[in-house]
């Protein structure tokens, strides 16, 4: 599905509760921010993180995870089916946009971890 598609699904339901009353994790709200970032940039989301993000960063093993991308030393996810480990199945991860499209490694994620205590990508207000 595309983002619009996907957005679709969920723009006309109710709220499930006031905004800042509560918190409950949702893809959604993700997939929505990409799809923002996109219109208000100009820029697709994968090339707006590279040229924003990544690369002012020198994060150079984060990207946008597209299926046929050979990643060195990738990780497998599994799951579990009667009680035993098996593979976990596909799912083709560039679909989600902002709500789980890109993969990094610990050393990349160091680096945004770092950046978020400085101004490089934000300024000090813009944290506050």
């Amino acid at each position: 599905m595309t983002p619009l598609e996907t957005m679709a699904r969920f723009r006309d339901k109710p709220l499930e509760f006031v905004p800042g009353e509560r918190f409950n994790y949702d893809n959604s709200g993700y997939l929505l921010l990409g799809y923002i970032v996109e219109r208000a940039s100009g820029e697709k989301y994968e090339d707006f993180l590279q040229n924003n993000i990544y690369e002012p960063l020198g994060m150079l093993h984060s990207g946008y995870d597209h299926p046929w991308l050979v990643l060195k030393d990738r990780a497998s996810g599994y799951a579990s089916r009667g009680g035993e480990a098996v593979n976990a199945d596909y799912i083709q991860m560039d679909q989600p946009l902002g709500g789980g499209s890109l993969y990094s490694t610990v050393g990349d994620l160091l680096l945004w971890d770092r950046a978020l205590y400085t101004e490089k990508l934000v300024s000090r207000k813009s944290l506050q």
